[in-house]
């Protein structure tokens, strides 16, 4: 049994214990103002998705003796969102083909294409169509990105499909 002594003046804890408060052996006397409460640790809950279980702040619980140790559930913050989903800076091409064939995009890529000059429309058809990567900030997906009026968190959202794509 862990226990804990409680100042119900300041509503300050104690150092945790196992066992009781012990004068030469024996239950001491403790001043007023202090009391000996069991310490409780309530289970964990299982957090949905998306969601942080943290140490909650504890509650006294002087009328029936005991210090509960429970449990927050909490919304994830972007930052550990971001930690689950990280946005690659490069994804294998066929991967993004894939990705921007289902997102009905393809046709864009086309006439970016064809819009640049002979010997950029060259490159471009190589780099898109025969790279083995495609960087995040690559000037060709920037201007498709462009075109398509897609924002930083749509083009972010492509890389992340690609790059969870099976295979």
């Amino acid at each position: 049994m862990r226990t804990l002594l409680f100042d119900t003046e300041t509503k300050l804890a104690g150092e945790m214990r196992y066992g009781r408060y012990l004068v030469d052996g024996q239950p001491g006397p403790l001043p007023d103002y202090l009391v000996e409460l069991t310490v409780i640790q309530l289970d964990a809950p299982e957090p949905e998705e998306n969601e942080v279980v943290e140490i909650a702040d504890p509650v006294a619980d002087i009328e029936n003796g005991q210090y509960l140790l429970g449990w927050t559930v909490r919304p994830m913050n972007e930052a550990e969102l971001a930690a689950l989903n990280p946005i690659p800076d490069e994804v294998a091409a066929w991967r993004l083909r894939v990705v921007v064939e289902r997102a009905g995009l393809k046709p864009v890529i086309d006439a970016v294409i064809a819009s640049l000059d002979p010997d950029n429309q060259m490159v471009a058809k190589e780099a898109y169509y025969g790279g083995t990567t495609v960087r995040r900030d690559s000037p060709l997906l920037d201007a498709v990105i462009q075109v398509a009026q897609l924002t930083t968190e749509q083009k972010n959202g492509l890389f992340i499909q690609a790059a969870n794509l099976p295979g």
